[in-house]
């Protein structure tokens, strides 16, 4: 019809892809009806150049406009005032704090005044003064104000009935990750993964969900599309900002099985593990170059609510291994001669598994559960499909260590400067790492230790690994790695020497 303005378009999101910083990837569609001007009213708030627009078969997009649009805005009373500003010529008897009452035809309200026309007297009172309107008529309580909003404009060619999809990188969205380890009979363990959601966008209604881990290279996340938002986009590239940092994303899980023989649990009831109070995705995940998509099937939730899913689970053997790293003490060819801080004595229980699932560990937190106890908590690591997992439980109170490092040998003046005068001493040093077993079984231990210098000698033999930090220094750096057993009530003795170049 000549002259009918714009369609109106309603759109609600079809999918979305959560990284963890608080950024996703959204997909939202539009019903259209054929071809013609449609307008809609609400612009996302897209990252720099991510706002895209496609449609399906049948629909053509002839143009995409961000322009101004008229609307028009219901606006109550909220005064006795604005009420009678609203309703003149009607008749009203005004009501007065010392019961007065005063009635006739409402002529004009403006200001603090009220004029009021009764036969043939006209009446004038104090706005102010009136506490209660009465009135045969039908009162008017809202008023039309008319503005203007930004909006999208589309120009559609269509043979028939259609959608437009409308993708973008937004911020509002984001899931939170979590690991929950359960240690079982016969040193078999239990991972189950879950996925925490925060939704402060828009509405998802059964939508399809994906929770991304990886790492994007994304740097203009934090610059608006001048599509969306012009004069904010010039702000940004005007003010000198910075690039952000692109955006990431980790997974997790969570739950804990069996029924707890001591401590709290005792008065709970038999329950599930949590892989078992709800089940898994079965969707699977999907690769996409180095990013994993987690995907989670009709989830629902209003803007403002948190959701908490299940994301998968499965099962491995682990084995256990005490732990001792142990930190260098030489520090820009100096040596440091403070005493071991307690941390660096510290021995700690740790467990080590491989990802038995189809899908990678992403680095967030992980709770370590026995008999429905809580044992431990540590940083699970990204760990892809098959790879290597390992998480520290406790410190481990039975198993002491101690470390003693000593001066062998010094060779004065070994560097000189082009005034041949002394820079470095070089220097023999010799530690000493001892471990005794308290415990009444054997144990694994592995001790790592990191040093700058060269190195002469260990014993036992320990893996030796030449590292590239400080490669400018006037030394060279290390780590060394034993694995070793200890009996019950032994003692472990590892030994090492290296030389290393002190500034005099």
């Amino acid at each position: 019809m000549v002259g009918e303005g714009p369609k109106p378009l309603t759109e609600h999101i079809a999918l979305a892809s959560m990284f963890k910083n608080g950024y996703a990837v959204v997909l939202r569609e539009m019903d259209v009806s054929g071809s013609g001007e449609y307008i809609l009213g609400q612009i996302p708030q897209a990252s720099l150049g991510t706002l895209w627009f496609t449609t399906t078969d049948g629909v053509k997009l002839t143009s995409v406009v961000n322009t101004e649009i008229p609307k028009t805005d219901d606006v109550k009373a909220q005064s006795i005032g604005d009420l009678l500003n609203l309703n003149i010529g009607k008749r009203v008897t005004l009501a007065f704090l010392g019961q007065d009452t005063v009635t006739g035809t409402l002529l004009s309200a403006a200001g603090s005044t009220l004029i009021l026309k009764n036969g043939e007297q006209t009446v004038v009172v104090d706005k102010g003064s009136v506490v209660r309107v009465l009135s045969p008529d039908t009162l008017v309580d809202s008023s039309k104000l008319s503005s203007t909003t930004r909006g999208l404009r589309f120009g559609v060619e269509a043979s028939g009935a259609g959608k437009i999809f409308m993708l973008s990188l937004e911020r509002g969205m984001t899931w939170s990750p979590g690991y929950a380890v359960t240690l079982k009979e016969g040193k078999k363990l239990e991972v189950v993964g879950k996925s925490t959601v925060i939704n402060d966008l828009e509405d998802m209604n059964g939508i399809e969900t994906r929770f991304i881990t990886g790492w994007p290279n994304i740097p203009y996340a934090y610059i608006p599309d001048p599509l969306s938002d012009a004069s904010l986009y010039q702000a940004a590239i005007s003010g000198g900002q910075g690039l952000p940092s692109a955006p990431a994303g980790r997974g997790g899980g969570g739950g804990f099985g069996g029924q707890s023989s001591n401590g709290f649990m005792n008065q709970a009831p038999a329950m599930q593990d949590f892989g078992g109070t709800m089940p898994a995705a079965e969707l699977g995940g999907t690769q996409a170059e180095d990013l994993f998509f987690y995907r989670q099937p009709k989830v629902t939730l209003k803007k403002g609510d948190r959701g908490y899913f299940i994301v998968f689970t499965m099962e491995a053997p682990y084995d256990e291994v005490y732990t001792w790293d142990i930190d260098d003490f030489v520090e820009n060819a100096q040596y440091r001669p403070l005493p071991p801080t307690p941390e660096q004595q510290d021995v700690w229980h740790t467990i080590r598994f491989n990802n038995t699932s189809k899908q990678p560990f992403s680095t967030g937190a992980a709770t370590i559960f026995k008999d429905g106890q809580i044992i431990g908590q540590d940083m699970m690591k990204y760990a892809s499909a098959g790879g290597k997992a390992e998480l520290k439980i406790t410190k481990a109170m039975d198993i002491g260590a101690d470390q003693v490092e000593e001066e062998v040998s010094r060779e004065r003046g070994a560097l000189k400067d082009p005034f041949n005068r002394s820079t470095h001493d070089l220097v023999t040093l010799k530690g000493t790492l001892t471990m005794l077993n308290h415990k009444s079984e054997t144990v694994t231990v592995r001790v790592r230790k990191s040093l700058t210098g060269e190195v002469v000698s260990t014993s036992p033999t320990a893996k030796v690994t030449k590292t590239a930090r400080g490669l400018r220094d006037v030394n060279s750096r290390a780590d060394l790695e034993w694995t070793q057993k200890i009996e019950p009530g032994k003692t472990l003795t590892l030994t090492y020497s290296y030389k290393v170049y002190i500034r005099v």
